[in-house]
């Protein structure tokens, strides 16, 4: 095993690692990494900006579920 398998698996290894670097580069797939959406920032301001200052207005008006909800939810407040 020592003698032929793995000096072949490690052969393998090397000439996949060649192959797969070359077709990397004819393809051109690092320009198709992912990068961070210019909506990311927007959703960001809207978490920690505006959803603290409207958050308990929005929270009264959606209510809660069960018995004891009141029906006077039929409209936006803000």
């Amino acid at each position: 095993f020592r003698t032929t398998t793995a000096p072949a698996f490690r052969a393998y290894q090397r000439h996949r690692t060649r192959y797969l670097a070359r077709a990397r580069a004819e393809l051109g797939l690092d320009a198709y990494v992912p990068r961070v959406a210019g909506s990311f920032v927007r959703g960001r301001l809207v978490d920690e900006v505006y959803l603290p200052l409207v958050g308990d207005n929005l929270a009264k008006q959606l209510g809660t579920a069960g018995a004891d909800r009141r029906t006077d939810r039929g409209g936006l407040l803000l």
